[in-house]
């Protein structure tokens, strides 16, 4: 489940993540509403951003009432090391942060895979 959603996904709905979000990276903090370029800046050093949105990245379904987004599982490499465990995952389409999880610890070791774990963005039906 998501952690923070932009004011835009919770506005237009989950499909703004479709529609929009094309890239993926492991941030080691993050802050409810920190923008973009703050965001880009707590990026861990040597995690290449992963790019999503190619089709096969997101699965929408409805869950009960409530719109879901799937977002699969990927892998990533290092480019470099940082030991400090690195613990939220962020989608982005390059000016905005669309939605934010928090994800298990991992350290960053040069050459190392990095895991992206499959998890869901859910916009609940207003009650």
């Amino acid at each position: 489940m998501a952690k923070w959603l932009h004011p835009d996904v919770l506005l237009n709905g989950v499909i703004t993540v479709v529609n929009a979000g094309n890239e993926m990276w492991l941030v080691g903090s993050y802050t409810i509403g920190e923008n973009y370029a703050t965001v880009l800046a707590n990026q861990l050093s040597g995690i290449v951003p992963i790019v999503v949105g190619d089709g096969n990245d997101y699965t929408v379904s409805l869950i009960g009432n409530n719109q879901n987004v799937a977002v699969a599982a990927k892998t990533g490499t290092a480019n470099g090391t940082d030991p400090a465990p690195s613990n939220h995952i962020v989608i982005a389409d390059g000016v905005r942060v669309l939605a934010v999880t928090k994800a298990g610890d991992q350290g960053i070791t040069l050459g190392n895979p990095i895991n992206f774990p499959l998890w869901n963005i859910t916009a609940p039906q207003p009650v």
